[in-house]
């Protein structure tokens, strides 16, 4: 196949848009070419850098499609397709388009793996969280130096509070001295008087600082301490009250409905009751009149006897009875025959243990497991029957290149299953796996051909999907 063609090959295969780290060995060099991906395809990527290289140089490569986590290497030989020198525009930057030659088996199956995944999955790997704004953190520190400097204010006005208010015991003291006395009385007071107040709203600051804190309660402690004190503490013991008040009622109910009247008077409730019992017991006496008539009846149930008379028969007993006497017995057992009848009620029984017989398993609707992968030879032709436990629903088939291959992947199916002794022409191995994660995880069947010119077609024949290999 010549450059040109690849290239077209290449361009026109389906890409999945993905910027991941590319480390590449390049002939004759020491270093690596370190850049990043712009898309990936099955058979080659597209690698975003101004150094580009000449169409037809081979590299070695090193893909990094995992996280620090979670890394994720693949690894192979490329070659460089086509060349684009010069960025054109902001989706077409300048790179150089590169077809897989050689990829190691584990990486082929992880980009085949890369297209079946979802595309939330797949772009959201290496995506970084953002760093917090430190607007919070700059506002958290504003708080904090604010209302340390508020905390200080008050401290510094007692203090200087405080001070005059020692000067002012002092003062009183000093009068004790006649000479000091008539000073003092001579000095206006006023001006020492007013400097505790001029001290503590001398900046203004503090003094509105106090107000805009506590409000009223900086002025008049009392008054808020008052105020705790007027909150209702007849809450609970109403409560407790009610309560009382209500067992009380439950036990009192019928002496004061008694006392008020509405009940009415006890003895009167007792006496309806036995009116009503004596009534009842009236009816009992009428039902035993009719006892009379059954033994009037009596007599006319003596005559029975006659019958009784027809044992006369007894002086033919010289006879031979024992002749006759069997015979009336027959006669009487004849009719006790007919008492079988009823046992053709208990012949519906048999059917109950007909419906109690059907339990199989309902089959699945799509295989979940293999059972069996076998290969043969007919008419020149090598057949690879892959059976599951039910029909399959859906399947993929994936054409693979150096070395050359054949990817099967079963939609639904989660099990594992060993291929390792599957052998056949045209073939150097069966080989199994289960990929993906979730609703994505499936079972992928590899066949390895034994020559990349190998022609294979695929069909499914309802529990069995039937690989064709010829040449």
């Amino acid at each position: 196949m010549s450059p040109a063609s690849q290239s077209f090959r290449f361009r026109e295969s389906r890409r999945l848009l993905r910027e991941v780290p590319v480390r590449l060995s390049l002939p004759g060099e020491d270093g690596e070419l370190v850049a990043r991906t712009r898309d990936i395809a099955i058979g080659g990527m597209f690698v975003a850098t101004s150094d580009v290289r000449p169409v037809g140089t081979g590299t070695a490569f090193v893909l990094e499609l995992g996280s620090a986590d979670a890394p994720d290497t693949v690894q192979g030989e490329a070659a460089v397709v086509w060349v684009r020198e010069a960025p054109g525009g902001a989706d077409q930057p300048a790179g150089m388009g590169m077809q897989f030659t050689r990829v190691e088996p584990p990486g082929e199956e992880r980009l085949a793996m890369l297209f079946s995944e979802p595309p939330d999955e797949a772009a959201g790997s290496d995506a970084a969280p953002e760093a917090p704004p430190p607007a919070a953190a700059e506002a958290e520190e504003t708080e904090t130096e604010e209302v340390e400097t508020v905390d200080d204010t008050p401290d510094e006005a007692s203090e200087e509070m405080e001070e005059p208010e020692a000067t002012a015991v002092e003062e009183d003291v000093e009068p004790a001295e006649p000479v000091d006395s008539v000073e003092a009385a001579d000095e206006p007071p006023s001006d020492e008087a007013a400097s505790p107040e001029e001290s503590a709203t001398g900046d203004g600051e503090v003094g509105d600082t106090r107000a805009d804190l506590f409000g009223d309660l900086a002025g008049d402690q009392d008054d808020w301490m008052s105020r705790e004190s007027d909150r209702p503490s007849w809450v609970w013991p109403t409560v407790v009250g009610v309560i009382l008040v209500g067992i009380l009622l439950i036990f009192l109910r019928g002496p004061l409905m008694r006392l008020v009247g509405i009940g009415g008077n006890g003895g009167e409730e007792q006496q309806a009751p036995m009116a009503q019992s004596f009534e009842v017991a009236a009816p009992v006496e009428e039902a035993a009149r009719p006892v009379d008539p059954p033994a009037a009846a009596l007599p006319a149930t003596e005559p029975a006897p006659a019958p009784v008379a027809a044992e006369v028969p007894e002086p033919a007993a010289p006879a031979p009875v024992s002749g006759p006497a069997p015979s009336p017995e027959p006669a009487a057992s004849s009719p006790d025959p007919p008492a079988p009848p009823p046992e053709p009620a208990a012949r519906p029984r048999p059917p109950a243990p007909a419906q109690s017989s059907p339990a199989p398993s309902a089959p699945p609707v799509n295989a979940t497991a293999l059972r069996a992968i076998s290969a043969s030879v007919q008419d020149d032709r090598t057949l690879v029957e892959i059976t599951g436990n039910a029909p399959f629903e859906r399947h993929h088939v994936m054409l693979l290149e150096a070395p050359p291959r054949l990817l099967v992947r079963l939609i639904g199916v989660q099990r594992a299953y060993d291929a390792s002794a599957v052998s056949a022409p045209r073939l150097r191995g069966v080989r199994t796996g289960v990929h993906g994660r979730g609703a994505t995880r499936n079972l992928h069947v590899v066949l390895d051909l034994a020559a990349p010119d190998i022609v294979a077609t695929v069909e499914r024949r309802g529990d069995r999907v039937v690989v064709h290999l010829s040449d």
